[in-house]
């Protein structure tokens, strides 16, 4: 079989895959906090038809192209402003860690972005998938759900019935939370200090394996996340009232898509030249 069939088919799986992973930016380029991906090939083995000498070069001829890895852009697009007090926007590096259990000693399942929570009945802060939004009152030294309940507010311990009367509950830019009790304003506290929103930090963000549902999960290329939390050395604030957007960048993929979709046809159209080439020499063996 001629080799040039071969190394279309090759190039056709390739940019299949490169077709798949613009479809699926497109599709996400109003996803809150979604991160767009780029495909990146490689070529294949090669068949040394001369190994050269001291006088010639070698004489190699390739067996097309294979995708060499996909690659996710981790730039923040920016914010777009919603009328939930209780979203929250990361204005720098970070992720939300959220768990699948609200027990004390509950560790995170995955990381995300997208501040869209709500608090529950039971005063925990919670995402859309139902995950517990993580918390810290020691810096993120100790991580755990964040809960309002058993928590303090001007001195006063915060139970059901606390829970039921505090009013304009809102996040401060070091991810602390504001409310008001009985009129009076103050910070929600544990142990004497402020509860606060945690963040994730990961020595390599790329290694993070998308889930979906807006989610992340740590892998051994992304390492260990480190917490911290929002002003605590850093320049990090976080934002109410807002959501990170989509980084699907529209312009780059029509044109990626358009790229991509004359190296399918190429590759098509190799297989058909090669097919026609095969048939001649069928039609010379017939003569």
């Amino acid at each position: 079989m001629m080799r040039s069939l071969m190394s279309a088919v090759t190039g056709l799986r390739a940019q299949q895959t490169a077709m798949d992973g613009i479809a699926n930016n497109m599709a996400n380029v109003n996803t809150a906090g979604f991160r767009s991906s780029s495909t990146q090939f490689e070529d294949l083995y090669y068949q040394t038809l001369n190994g050269g000498t001291a006088e010639t070069n070698p004489s190699q001829v390739g067996y097309g192209a294979q995708v060499s890895g996909i690659s996710k852009n981790m730039t923040s697009a920016g914010s777009t402003t919603t009328d939930n007090p209780w979203d929250l926007y990361i204005d720098g590096s970070g992720y939300f860690a959220v768990s699948t259990s609200n027990a004390a000693d509950a560790v995170p399942a995955y990381y995300t972005r997208v501040g869209n929570f709500t608090f529950d009945t039971n005063g925990y802060l919670v995402d859309p998938n139902g995950n517990f939004v993580m918390g810290t009152a020691d810096g993120g030294a100790t991580v755990t759900p964040l809960c309002l309940i058993g928590a303090t507010i001007n001195g006063v311990t915060i139970d059901a019935d606390v829970y039921r009367d505090l009013r304009d509950i809102t996040f401060n830019s070091d991810g602390s939370i504001s409310a008001s009790y009985n009129s009076h304003p103050g910070t929600i506290q544990i142990g004497g200090n402020n509860l606060q929103v945690v963040l994730a930090t990961f020595v390599n963000e790329k290694g993070l394996s998308q889930v979906g549902n807006n989610d992340f999960a740590e892998t051994e290329s992304s390492g260990n996340p480190t917490y911290t939390t929002a002003l605590a050395g850093n320049n990090t604030k976080l934002r109410s009232n807002a959501l990170e957007m989509s980084n699907v960048d529209m312009a780059k993929e029509f044109t990626d898509m358009i790229t991509t979709q004359r190296g399918f046809q190429a590759n098509s159209r190799i297989i058909t030249v090669s097919d026609t080439m095969l048939d001649e020499l069928i039609n010379l063996k017939r003569s």
